[in-house]
């Protein structure tokens, strides 16, 4: 159980700057004075760095342990929360603290995916991962009731030192804990990754462009459609505990069935994409469903994308989820700055229909490599067991 803290507060950590910045939009833009293609920048560079260098210190991990890698990316995301709190003061003062936070996010998926893979039971891991990706909806979900408690009332930098103590105390939780001995890998050094696995980072990175416009936009977008400030808050931190529940349910789901995680991470986005596109309407109307429906399931697959990436790649699963990571960041840093030119260009309701296209290809995307990834691995079984023709 420490091992699954270590893994969830890691993952929180890396996750909380942006997730932060986006919930908390309208206060922090009225302060330092940004558009909303300022906001859009602010993400796409945080994500945009992080998924430059997800593979690189995805095989970093592989080398020096989840353990030194918890423990460096949250070290980095304590000093980033509590800087900015501090320092941001400006457009330029803020791009440069989620640029160099962004190299922690790029340590963050790989160290806490290792940890599931070396210290959780095979027959959960699925289960383990859907806990760990609860992370980001529990993320948003403390950064939308921020709003109302924090933000409103004693100001939004309170926000982030407040929010320093869950990396704070991740990290605490990795040093007193002991690692497993390490798995042996391939001559070299490295084992080879799956082609079938760039084609999910390639559709994963698409679907991280559509929610990760929805997550960095939709209490803005909520506000100009009519809900109060503090009701925007409040719809996200329940949009966000519905996407928990989603992901806890889809992993348990994938050890009873023995699922490999990609065709069925292809349908909960397809799922989400409805919702999406009825936040087209930009009513008060559609604006609660959509964005509850649109949280819950279109960002409800993530934990099942990185189950599919260990599982497939054992040898080096911090390595594949550096892979992953890396068309999942270049998504999310894409979707805040697309979104925020199209709204800022054509309004709310065409960035919400770009999104929902953007999300119905990424499933169809993810369900294309799941099968490949599938049908390879039924080929590897049957010349192991020599019943090739």
């Amino acid at each position: 159980m420490a091992a699954l803290a270590v893994a969830i507060g890691g993952s929180a950590s890396g996750i909380l700057a942006p997730m932060l910045t986006g919930v908390l939009a309208v206060q922090i833009a009225a302060d330092l004075r940004l558009s909303a293609v300022d906001l859009g920048i602010l993400q796409a560079v945080f994500f945009g760095v992080s998924g430059a260098t997800s593979v690189t210190n995805g095989r970093f991990v592989d080398r020096i342990g989840w353990r030194r890698g918890v423990l460096l990316a949250t070290s980095g995301s304590t000093v980033l929360l509590l800087s900015i709190a501090v320092f941001a003061g400006s457009f330029w003062s803020l791009l440069v603290l989620l640029a160099i936070g962004g190299l922690s996010m790029s340590l963050t998926m790989p160290s806490t995916s290792l940890v599931i893979a070396r210290e959780m039971p095979t027959a959960r891991q699925g289960l383990t991962f859907g806990i760990k990706q609860t992370a980001t909806p529990v993320a948003g979900m403390m950064a939308g009731l921020a709003v109302p408690a924090v933000a409103l009332t004693i100001g939004w930098r309170w926000a982030f030192v407040m929010a320093a103590a869950v990396p704070l105390m991740s990290g605490a939780w990795a040093f007193r804990l002991r690692e497993g001995p390490p798995v042996a890998t391939p001559p070299g050094g490295r084992a080879p990754v799956p082609r079938a696995l760039l084609l999910v980072a390639v559709a994963a990175g698409i679907g991280t462009t559509a929610v990760g416009g929805m997550a960095a936009f939709a209490t803005v977008s909520a506000v100009d459609a009519g809900i109060s400030e503090a009701g925007a808050g409040i719809l996200v931190a329940v949009a966000s505990l519905c996407g928990l529940t989603v992901r806890l349910a889809s992993g348990w789901l994938a050890d009873r069935r023995g699922a490999g995680g990609f065709v069925q991470s292809a349908a909960l986005l397809a799922l989400g994409a409805i919702g999406i596109a009825s936040l087209v309407t930009h009513t008060a109307t559609f604006v609660i469903p959509g964005t509850i429906v649109g949280y819950a399931l279109a960002w409800g697959w993530p934990g099942l994308a990185y189950y599919g990436a260990v599982r497939h790649h054992p040898q080096a699963p911090a390595a594949a989820t550096g892979v992953l990571q890396a068309g999942l960041s270049m998504g999310a840093g894409t979707g805040p700055l697309l979104f925020g030119v199209l709204a800022q260009a054509g309004g709310f309701p065409l960035a919400w229909a770009v999104t929902a296209g953007l999300a119905f290809t990424s499933a169809a995307g993810l369900a294309l490599a799941g099968h490949r990834l599938h049908a390879a691995t039924v080929d590897v079984r049957a010349v192991a067991l020599g019943t090739t023709p």
